[in-house]
């Protein structure tokens, strides 16, 4: 009997860093069903960019899961929701993402210029796994994420303001 190959399990949950956190302005309109709201950490830099708006920006070397507040960590939300597929859907046109720009694997450190990047025209977000530490139970686990695609990095870097905490709240 021939072994059949598993699909690689994808996370159920979804980290939030900016205006996909409750309170913020696109938390009632995406996220509002949340059966779970964590606080949780990640690995990476927050920028906020010319626009008004924040991006993750991966971290260039892999490193340990941050385990707590501090410099190169991002702090935000976990998320579940009963209907996770049909959200990030959802989301994904929100932050202009279409299926050609995710990325099914654990992203660790800043993608690689060979990432797909966003067909809808301005390449905003690309949606990858990333690994979160939840800072109430101390627990780490994979999950969804909106990070900066690697041909807007440098761009990123040079006009975008760096969110010295990492707390969107705290801009």
């Amino acid at each position: 009997m021939a072994e059949r190959s598993q699909a690689p399990l994808l996370p159920d949950h979804l980290f939030v860093y900016g205006t996909l956190r409750p309170g913020q302005s696109a938390f009632e309109k995406f996220c509002r069903e949340a059966l779970t709201i964590d606080p949780a950490v990640a690995s990476g830099f927050l920028y906020v960019v010319p626009a008004g708006y924040p991006i993750l920006v991966l971290p260039e070397t892999p490193g340990d899961t941050p385990q707590s507040r501090g410099p190169g960590t991002v702090i935000g939300d976990v998320l579940s929701f009963p209907d996770l597929d049909v959200r990030l859907a959802e989301i994904d046109a929100y932050e202009c993402v279409d299926s050609r720009s995710v990325l099914p694997t654990l992203s660790t450190t800043a993608l690689p210029a060979s990432a797909p990047e966003a067909a809808c025209g301005n390449d905003e977000y690309l949606r990858t796994i990333i690994e979160v530490r939840l800072l109430h139970s101390r627990r780490v686990m994979n999950a969804w994420a909106y990070a900066c695609p690697p041909l807007r990095m440098g761009e990123v870097k040079r006009s975008g303001r760096l969110i010295a905490g990492g707390d969107w709240n705290d801009r």
